[in-house]
């Protein structure tokens, strides 16, 4: 991890890697410690794909808005 210049928080902190790898029990786990907030794409894309209606055209729709809807959370929490 980075930290910023002075000491400051840093503004972000991306937790990556393959899948199964303990992500997100890393992130939880970061997050509590530093009291940071903690958005997951996995808690993005689940709800997501819960409300969408059966069928591969629905699925790839799904896929499609994940990715907007995340970065778009992202902006909002660093004030963007």
């Amino acid at each position: 991890m980075r930290v910023a210049p002075d000491g400051a928080s840093p503004a972000l902190v991306l937790v990556i890697g393959a899948p199964a790898t303990g992500k997100t029990t890393l992130a939880t786990r970061l997050s509590g410690e530093l009291g940071w907030p903690l958005l997951s794409r996995d808690r993005v894309k689940e709800p997501l794909r819960d409300a969408r209606l059966e069928g591969e055209r629905n699925a790839d729709l799904v896929l499609k808005a994940q990715w907007p809807l995340f970065y778009h959370l992202v902006a909002e929490l660093l004030g963007a």
